[in-house]
């Protein structure tokens, strides 16, 4: 991507082009709107400039006057280099990317965003009501609001009331279909928002991400790294893929204000979640059909008796067609991955909405919801339903498959803290695993200095300084002025950065890495196969990891070429990790954090590598990804051909569950590792002399 001032009006132009220009591989799927819009660069640059901007800005309805008038705007102007918006509009208009609000009434309005699908979503007459209610308000000033309600209201409206008073009020008095008759001829709608947003799904894989990524690649803060973007890898391979995505997106959107929903919405959410699901696999259903009778049709093409005698070439082809997948093995595996990830999504979402439900007290409704879910925190919740109703039997059985197979850590740690508790209520007996106990150490070193009264407290008295004579304060290390701020900054001294500090001055190598330790061999060892081109890992090309990283999948659906890099590895064959230190240098990965991965940490700590000890920590880390790539020992210190590893500790700190477990896996692996509990030398000797 070339490098682009961000003062050019056309930027976001530019990046609406990149991003249709990149969904060509999925053309088979999308519909004649979603066409019209990836299309829509046959048009005249004003119209294409007002596009954008409405695109980009919360809609779907738009005030024209406002349009017209920001040119006049002292900020920043969002309309100012379109030279005539009313062409623009009427451009737009015949293209069919909007409508004006002249020729819509106010049932319209509401109807604006239901999907033109058999499956999609609609909202019910109330909430349209509101939803008109919304749009009114948002596009109105309390003046506007004021003079119209004043106007249309049978009793005398106060011009001191507040916007949400005159919104009442015209709630109280239906007055919003009124309201709407009187600006809709200043209002156009965006109809252009729904294929839009379905646009954005398709490229960036969810409807969180939005053009800032381009921002950030084009004022070159990131480097990222190259994958195949094309039809073979694509997310979504069937229309039904992309509705069900689009109607749990909104599903999604509505949870954020789940703590405002009444229980009977909760209810609907569920139940929505569940028709939903059964649409989407009404139509794959169909869809297997229309395979299985193409793939018919195919076979007997094929077995007809042809006329025409074979070449040598067509004989050997179909000899290796024979011995690769067939088509049906990759339609098989790109349904096991459709499932997979449909399921996780429902999953997620019932998860959030039985947690609500449980917020409320309706834990057989919560329990219904966690049913059959293979994910965390879900079964955990499902053992606390079953607690609550007082069906003790099964809460314990449900936590003991968390502590017999568990799914993550976090599942593992949470049984522990619950099952003796279940056991006791349900008459059984649990005994708990002996815990851990590292080998701690006890430093005291100087992590405050005292106040010098004479050249700490400034002119005045100390009282009113800010500081007072005698007391302590944080050591501080001045950090580089910037060429635009010549006045000095202090930033205070971290405890594990003193504690490493403290042993160079031993003579130790050491490096205060914390859980980059860890991440950057994983990322360096495992780097080509992070970024492999594998079905649905890849939506855009500003990834710095597969969507499926921190999934179980991630490891299944790579098994084979994890374990080609192990057993190379564990061989002793170390060269990979040189080539992706050298070659993938600054590109963004997850994993490795190049600040702290320079040069002279990397040739110090080559040498001491071991390919096996290398493997079992990779082993380590893929047993639970999202949770083991942090907790790692703080410190590692070089001396005398061994390398040690050392949690720091400050006063008042204790160890963490995921610490202890890194610990743990250090020592058992062979490592010396140990907690040092670092106490301030001046409170310690304060302490002592009193």
């Amino acid at each position: 991507m070339a490098a682009a001032t961000l003062d050019d009006p056309d930027y976001f132009l530019r990046h609406f082009e990149l991003l249709c220009a990149a969904l060509g591989r999925y053309r088979d799927l999308l519909s004649d709107a979603e066409l019209r819009l990836i299309e829509s660069g046959t048009l005249q640059l004003g119209p294409r400039r007002l596009l954008i901007r409405l695109l980009t800005r919360r809609g779907p309805l738009f005030r024209i006057s406002k349009l017209r008038i920001s040119k006049l705007s002292i900020s920043k102007p969002s309309y100012a280099d379109i030279d005539d918006i009313g062409n623009a509009i009427e451009t737009l208009a015949r293209a069919g990317f909007i409508r004006l609000g002249s020729g819509l009434d106010s049932t319209q309005i509401g109807s604006a965003f239901e999907r033109d699908s058999a499956d999609g979503y609609s909202i019910n007459d109330a909430a349209k009501d509101a939803e008109l209610a919304s749009h009114c308000t948002r596009l109105l000033t309390k003046d506007e609001l004021f003079s119209l309600i004043a106007e249309l209201s049978a009793t005398t409206v106060v011009k001191s009331l507040s916007k949400q008073a005159l919104c009442m009020l015209a709630d109280e008095e239906r007055l919003w279909p009124a309201i709407w008759q009187a600006i809709r001829h200043d209002v156009l709608l965006l109809d252009a928002a729904a294929p839009f947003r379905t646009l954005k799904l398709l490229y960036f894989g969810n409807s969180w991400q939005d053009f800032s990524e381009f921002v950030v690649a084009e004022l070159g803060h990131r480097r990222y790294e190259n994958y195949p973007l094309d039809k073979n890898n694509r997310r979504f391979d069937s229309r039904a893929d992309i509705e069900l995505a689009l109607g749990l997106s909104e599903i999604s959107e509505i949870l954020l204000q789940a703590s405002e929903l009444e229980d009977a919405a909760l209810i609907a959410l569920g139940e929505r979640l569940e028709i939903l699901d059964a649409g989407y696999q009404k139509a794959q259903d169909a869809n297997k059909v229309l395979l299985s009778l193409c793939a018919g049709n195919a076979l007997q093409s094929e077995n007809a008796p042809s006329l025409q005698p074979k070449s040598p070439q067509q004989g050997k082809s179909e000899q290796g067609k024979s011995e690769q997948e067939s088509p049906q093995q990759e339609n098989s595996a790109t349904e096991s991955l459709a499932r997979h990830g449909r399921s996780r999504r429902l999953w997620r979402l019932k998860s959030q909405l039985g947690r609500e439900c449980e917020r409320r007290g309706l834990h057989q409704r919560a329990l219904a919801l966690y049913e059959g879910i293979k994910m965390a925190p879900a079964r955990e919740r499902y053992a606390r339903c079953l607690d609550a109703l007082g069906r003790h039997d099964e809460a314990f059985a449900a936590a003991m498959a968390l502590f017999e197979s568990p799914l993550c850590d976090e599942e593992y740690r949470t049984s522990l803290a619950m099952l003796p508790r279940l056991a006791k209520k349900a008459g059984e007996q649990f005994q708990k695993p002996a815990v851990f106990m590292p080998r701690a150490s006890r430093i005291a070193l100087q992590l405050t200095r005292p106040v010098n009264a004479e050249t700490d407290t400034g002119s005045g008295s100390g009282s009113g300084s800010g500081t007072v004579p005698g007391s302590l304060r944080p050591i501080k290390l001045e950090a580089p002025p910037k060429a635009d701020a010549p006045l000095k900054v202090e930033a205070p001294l971290k405890v594990e950065q003193i504690s490493c500090n403290h042993f160079k001055s031993l003579g130790f190598d050491a490096f205060h890495l914390e859980n980059d330790f860890c991440c950057g061999l994983f990322g360096l060892a495992l780097w080509d196969i992070i970024f492999a081109p594998v079905k649905g890992a890849f939506d855009h090309p500003f990834q710095t990891a597969p969507t499926d990283m921190y999934r179980s999948e991630f490891a299944e659906r790579r098994a084979e070429l994890i374990s080609q890099r192990l057993g190379s590895l564990a061989n002793g064959d170390l060269e990979v990790l040189d080539a992706h230190f050298c070659q993938k240098r600054g590109l963004a990965n997850d994993w490795v954090n190049w600040q702290l991965w320079d040069e002279a940490l990397w040739q110090r700590l080559r040498p001491y590598l071991d390919g096996k000890w290398l493997v079992s920590l990779i082993r380590h880390m893929l047993g639970s990804l999202k949770e083991r790539r942090s907790g790692f020992a703080d410190l590692l210190l070089i001396k005398d051909n061994t390398l040690k590893f050392v949690e720091v500790k400050g006063p008042g700190d204790r160890l963490a569950a995921h610490q202890t477990d890194w610990l743990k896996w250090l020592t058992d692996s062979g490592m010396d590792a140990s907690v040092l509990y670092v106490e301030d030398a001046v409170e310690a000797s304060k302490t002592a002399n009193t």
